[in-house]
């Protein structure tokens, strides 16, 4: 297996032709530059330079393995350097889950402006009812109601919270009488609501009372 470091040292070193400055670019001195070529050569069982006191020119070997790398190498920084543009302008796929409950009234409303301001995003949002497991089945992130996550998963509140009102229909009221409390509720026909199937369990009722 080739050593990649010696590679980019002698293309530094062929375009430079001095051991002192293609040292200093590579942040290493101009004896372990030296060795490095030595051993380099050795490999290939070919030299590729051509030395002096003074000068460093290459061999035609060397020349012909500059030509036939340089390129490469030149292709290979461009492709890395284009990875800024991650780092830089925000892009690429992101895949959410979300309930429908929380999709309507959460999420669409904040995904105008983000795709306004980062066209290069692209995003696949997956509504449904079920307790996703949002890493083993892809997702990048979701929406969730309450303050209950998956384990090890990282919450961030996104809108403030929900207010929810009890409602009942005016013929529901003129037949079964309206409530005076809470506690009038256990007489009455209530409507639950699950997750999921899976999830089994009733989202239960909460109720805050207001001090007078």
């Amino acid at each position: 297996m080739q050593n990649f470091n010696e590679l980019n040292y002698f293309l530094t070193l062929a375009q430079t032709q001095s051991f002192v400055k293609a040292g200093q670019l590579l942040g290493i001195s101009s004896s372990a530059l030296s060795h490095s070529m030595k051993n380099l050569e050795m490999r290939l069982n070919l030299r590729l330079f051509n030395r002096t006191t003074r000068n460093v020119s290459l061999t035609e070997a060397g020349q012909q393995l500059f030509d036939q790398l340089f390129p490469l190498y030149q292709a290979i920084n461009q492709e890395v350097d284009a990875l800024n543009d991650f780092l830089n302008t925000p892009s690429g796929l992101i895949r959410i889950n979300a309930p429908a409950m929380a999709a309507e009234a959460v999420l669409y409303p904040k995904l105008k402006p983000i795709l306004n301001q980062y066209p290069k995003i692209r995003l696949e949002i997956v509504v449904d009812d079920r307790w996703a497991d949002i890493v083993k089945e892809g997702f990048d992130m979701g929406v969730r109601l309450g303050n209950k996550v998956a384990k090890e998963m990282i919450a961030v509140p996104i809108s403030a919270p929900f207010k929810m009102v009890l409602v009942a229909s005016p013929d529901y009221l003129a037949q079964y009488g309206s409530l005076k409390n809470i506690d009038d509720l256990q007489q009455h026909r209530l409507i639950g609501a699950k997750l999921s199937a899976e999830h089994g369990t009733e989202i239960q009722w909460e109720f805050k009372y207001k001090k007078s």
